[in-house]
């Protein structure tokens, strides 16, 4: 949705009403495009905003003004629950209205204080590191809860265009499905960070360390994209050159002790998952044995 005088919030006539200033919000308001959108805000439980179109969003209070049947709350794991209490003091009954969150964290559950006065939970999260300067991409996975036809078609409503793929986690496996996330996401950056240090310390130019990593992370994700790890993985594990990686983990201990135990184990967990098993040859270069 481009930047323009004619700001969501400003549309009387809404269907969909979205809670929140940051980026999932703004990443929504740049992607829905079939139906009437407003933005609102509640200050006093949510972060100050980082993102903003031209028109700055309604007050949480005048909610009651929106004919909307939608509401997604895109705000953050811990304003869930005060927003949702907050919400359920402003209209007696919510009826008729889906309410959404997008933690990938959460259960349905959460929403309890707005189901309890007659809204229909669902939760939609994004498996994707949204910015909000640009649409949320295509053909991505959402964890959709619950997985029933009424929550999909809505889900389908409100992605139309972009091609989502559903996925019903239990949630007695939510903490494995956002730690899932938070590596591929998050801790996928310590990699990158600790990969850029070690180039530096070899003597490459901080640029030329940060380009070099970047280039390399992008074309293994691409590679590992429809392929196992035994097909994907290039490099002296994947060829089983056992003394190139005990000079590697040499010089890491050597230049960066700190980060000697986090290369040795992704090391263990490379071995282990292309090879099937640590080999004694192999424990014996992990763990500096001379030969």
């Amino acid at each position: 949705m481009p930047e323009t005088s004619s700001h969501p919030a400003a549309q009387p006539t809404a269907q969909l009403a979205i809670v929140g200033t940051g980026r999932l919000a703004h990443a929504l308001l740049r992607t829905i495009q079939n139906q009437r959108v407003a933005l609102l805000s509640s200050r006093s439980v949510t972060s100050s905003a980082k993102f903003f179109f031209q028109a700055p969003p309604l007050p949480l209070e005048r909610i009651a003004e929106l004919p909307f049947d939608t509401l997604w709350l895109a705000v953050s794991d811990s304003a869930i629950t005060p927003v949702s209490q907050l919400l359920a003091g402003l209209r007696q009954r919510w009826d008729g209205i889906t309410v959404i969150h997008s933690s990938g964290a959460q259960s349905v559950e959460i929403l309890g204080p707005l189901a309890g006065r007659g809204a229909t939970p669902m939760v939609l999260h994004p498996n994707a590191s949204l910015t909000g300067l640009q649409k949320i991409p295509e053909g991505i996975t959402w964890r959709i809860e619950p997985g029933n036809e009424t929550a999909r078609r809505v889900a389908e409503r409100l992605l139309e265009g972009i091609s989502p793929r559903f996925v019903t986690v239990p949630a007695a496996l939510l903490p494995l499905y956002h730690a899932a996330a938070s590596l591929a996401s998050n801790l996928s950056m310590t990699l990158h960070a600790v990969a850029t240090e070690l180039y530096h310390a070899a003597g490459l130019p901080p640029d030329a360390a940060r380009q070099t990593v970047t280039r390399f992370l992008q074309e293994s994700a691409e590679r590992m994209e429809g392929s196992t790890l035994a097909e994907a993985l290039t490099g002296p594990i994947a060829r089983g050159d056992l003394e190139v990686v005990r000079r590697q983990l040499q010089g890491v201990k050597s230049a960066m002790p700190e980060m000697f135990a986090l290369f040795q184990q992704l090391c263990r967990a490379t071995v282990q998952l292309r090879f099937g098993q640590v080999s004694q040859a192999w424990e014996d270069v992990l763990l500096g044995k001379s030969e």
